[in-house]
Order: structure tokens, then sequence, then C-alpha cells
């Protein structure tokens, strides 16, 4: 994929209410998103400093009809809002089932702070998870065992998704992040891009990140049915 996409620049200024959220640094890009990593003082202890995560809403487009503009902003030429606008209501999407988790299970997820309008686009404030992902541990669950343990951990945090009537489809390693103490693992999954809402109002051509290794072929051959529960087992 030749991703032209333009990042902000380190030390950008995002103005979230009387926040200043600093960008510093890119942490990566998705297909519906770039992300970041922030900062900004906290309100009363002028020498602290909160660290988060940032996500922009920025869709990929090959033809370049989304775009940051000389001002920093995102822009979308003749040809590109439908696309732009199925990017927007997955991130949107995405970011309700989050919040709708949370209340059911906040162990099993990352926190989702606030989201906001800013510079053409959308951004949402998660928490800064400086953790490796399962991706990075992979070595350390290799016994069965502890692979099994894991399974369990993950299959509950899955569970909460599908009692609430929502599919993740977006389920990986890089997307799964385990803490542990003294023994005691808590699987947390963070990326909530491709939630599909079972009973919802779901687009015909709802964005799904596709992960060749990890998404199931119905979402790979796209047109063959609605994703299931299955999809995400």
């Amino acid at each position: 994929m030749n991703d032209k996409r333009k990042a902000l620049e380190s030390g950008s200024i995002l103005n979230y209410n009387s926040i200043k959220l600093k960008i510093t640094g890119l942490l990566g890009k998705g297909g519906n998103s770039l992300v970041y990593t922030a900062e900004y003082e906290d309100s009363a202890l002028k020498k602290g400093i909160h660290r988060c995560i940032v996500k922009e809403l920025f869709p990929y487009d090959p033809e370049g009809t989304i775009y940051r503009d000389e001002r920093g902003k995102i822009a979308v030429k003749d040809g590109g809002e439908n696309l732009y606008n199925i990017h927007k209501k997955s991130f949107i999407q995405g970011n309700t089932a989050h919040m709708d988790i949370l209340k059911e299970n906040p162990d099993s997820l990352g926190m989702n702070f606030d989201s906001f309008e800013y510079g053409g686009t959308l951004y949402t404030i998660l928490s800064l998870n400086a953790l490796p992902n399962l991706k990075e541990r992979r070595e350390e669950f290799s016994e069965p065992e502890k692979a099994a343990y894991l399974l369990i951990k993950l299959l509950k945090a899955v569970n909460t998704f599908h009692k609430n009537g929502i599919l993740n489809l977006d389920i990986s390693p890089d997307n799964i992040i385990i803490t542990d103490s003294n023994g005691e693992y808590r699987v947390l999954i963070i990326d909530f891009n491709s939630c599909y809402y079972i009973n919802g109002d779901n687009e015909k051509d709802n964005y799904f990140s596709i992960n060749p290794d990890y998404s199931a072929p119905e979402l790979k051959l796209k047109g063959i049915g609605a994703p299931t529960a299955a999809s995400d087992i």
C-alpha cells in the first residue's frame, strides 16, 4: 500500500475544550485512521503532564481524495465524500461500541476518554497502554497451559461484546494487550474500528479492517452475508 497520508508533526497542537493536546509522535496508520502519542498539562498541577493516545479519523484513499491541506486540516475532494462518510460512521460506531463495552466490563478494554471534532475531522482520546501486545509477547504463551489460560481470558472479553450485540471483527495479536500482576493476567482489546452491531443500522458497505492472517473468510470475501459471532471466534 503506497500510503501518502501526511501525519501531524510532533509538536502540533489540538485544541480540546480548554486543553491543548500536544502531538509527540506517530504510533501507526490504519485504513481508517492515524494514531499518535500525545500529552497535555494538568489543569491544576502545572508541572503535571498526562500522556495519552490520540486517534485521528483520516481514511486511506489510493486516489488521494482525502488529504491534509496546508492548514493541517483534513479535506475531501469531490468524489471522496462517500468513502469519508463510510469511515466516519465506522469511527463513530467503534467509539460507541467501546463505550458500551466499558459499561459492562471495564477490565477487558483500554479506556476511551472522549471524542471531539477539530480540523475538519474527528479525534478520540484513549489511554496510553505502554505495554507490549500479544504479538510481541507470544513466546511467553507458547506453553499449552499458559496459552489455554490466556485464551479463556480472551474469550471472556469477546463474550462481553457478543452479550451486548456487538462483533469486534478485528481480533489479532497486535490488538491484544496483556497486563500481569503476581501471576494474574488481564487481557485488554484495544481496537474498535471494525465493530459491528448485530441488530443495528449497519451500512451495506460497512468498513472492516482486513488482516490477511486473522480476519474471518466472510470479511475477506465481501458480499456472501453479514458477519456473525463465529467471525470473531
